[in-house]
């Protein structure tokens, strides 16, 4: 029997009730430290009329719902990454790492085959992206939540581990009976405070913690041309801004922050986080591999090897002696052939597959062109070597790249919104 899990997934427009809107065949069962789901029921009630007693007259029941939903501490990995920031931001568009000049990442590094670009944009379409979501409990309560936006992504790092807390806007929630899901736990590993990096303002004092989150503004409404108790359109507020912001703390009260804080000077700034495995790329299947000292092995179809050598994890290969199956360093000889140095003397293997590691890392990045200092927080002035504090921070408006943000993640996930 199944534990606790939460399995979410892309839908082509919000679900309200009754609505057959498609949900996306790419599913995702992220880590995450608690879910909390509340229905929001606001019973009938009639104790405002003259019945013919003064004592509380009993409710009828629900008379509407108002859902709300919050993931408490998503441990995110590269994988699912991109699901939140494609929910809160709103667009997603993806391109395929490809063999030689083509599609670069923001270091300008080019992006590999077997690895893929998504860049992230807010925008101001209706209505925002939505998902459905699947929740279960340990003791097999389970719930369904569909036309799920996001209005609040917050990072943090606590205790070496990246974490995220989502606010969800949900237009329906409602007890099911289980589904009887099997989730695929992923083996990649999260991200950690060592992974990331931060470009800030010239001159400014140590960073000694760091907070992000992104927002949109959006809400659920009871649109009374669908006949129902729960919410049937998700939409942006009225007076909706998109924000990304936080708060830096420093190891001290630097005169140059002070200085951009009262003057509203604007610096680029930048947020990069590395992941530590290498994205693999995918199973290729083997044709045949031959008897020599230094074996060749034909794929049959590219393996997109770069020149050189590169690490490669053979499976499931037969007819050789001895196996190649295993870790080896290849080297490429064409685009479907390389050899490993296994000397196979008897034999000439076949089936099997070959993945390969690109050497490219799953990164995140979020640049801010136009990025100020808001609100500072300083410690009181004690008997110690330094005032320490703390700053709000905004990405605002730049005029000269005409920006507010760009958002960009490299991973080894292709699509995350598949409709058939």
């Amino acid at each position: 029997m199944a534990g606790p899990y939460l399995q979410v997934a892309f839908e082509t427009a919000p679900n309200y009730e009754g609505a057959a809107n498609a949900v996306s065949s790419d599913v995702f069962y992220p880590f995450v430290k608690t879910v909390s789901e509340d229905a929001g029921q606001e019973n009938f009630e009639e104790n405002d009329v003259i019945p013919s007693t003064l004592d509380p007259l009993p409710h009828k029941g629900s008379a509407s719902y108002v859902p709300t939903m919050k993931l408490g501490e998503i441990h995110p990995r590269p994988a699912d990454l991109a699901l939140w920031l494609g929910l809160v931001m709103g667009s997603i568009d993806t391109d395929a790492g490809v063999q030689g000049a083509g599609v670069l990442d923001p270091d300008s590094v080019q992006v590999p085959v077997g690895a893929w670009r998504h860049v992230f944009a807010f925008t101001d379409v209706e209505p925002p992206y939505a998902m459905q979501a699947y929740s279960r409990s340990g003791d097999g309560i389970c719930h369904k939540a569909t036309g799920v936006g996001c209005d609040e992504l917050a990072f943090k790092f606590d205790k070496g581990m990246m974490l995220a807390d989502a606010s969800l806007v949900p237009l329906t929630l409602k007890r099911v009976s289980d589904p009887s899901i099997t989730p695929v736990v992923s083996d990649e590993a999260p991200f950690r405070r060592g992974d990331m990096s931060l470009s800030w303002l010239a001159g400014s004092a140590h960073t000694t913690d760091f907070e992000f989150s992104i927002k949109q503004d959006i809400e659920a409404i009871n649109e009374l041309m669908v006949a129902s108790d729960y919410p049937s359109l998700l939409q942006f507020k009225n007076d909706a801004q998109r924000f990304i912001g936080g708060k830096i703390s420093k190891s001290s009260m630097n005169a140059v922050d002070m200085a951009a804080l009262e003057a509203g000077t604007q610096f680029a700034a930048r947020i990069k986080v590395v992941g530590r495995e290498h994205i693999q790329r995918a199973a290729v299947n083997i044709a045949s591999s031959s008897v020599a000292a230094a074996t060749v092995v034909t794929c049959a179809a590219p393996h997109n090897l770069p020149t050189g050598t590169s690490t490669v994890v053979i499976a499931g290969s037969t007819g050789s002696t001895p196996t190649i199956n295993g870790t080896h360093v290849a080297t490429k000889i064409d685009a479907t052939t390389f050899s490993i140095p296994v000397n196979c003397s008897v034999g000439a293997g076949a089936a099997g597959t070959v993945v390969s590691d690109t050497a490219y890392h799953s990164t995140l990045w979020i640049e801010l062109p136009g990025c100020q200092l808001t609100k500072a927080d300083a410690d009181d002035v004690a008997a110690q070597r330094r005032r320490e504090g703390s700053y709000e921070w905004a990405a605002r408006y730049d005029a000269t790249t005409a920006k507010l943000a760009t958002v960009t993640l490299v991973n080894a996930t292709a699509a995350y919104r598949t409709f058939a």
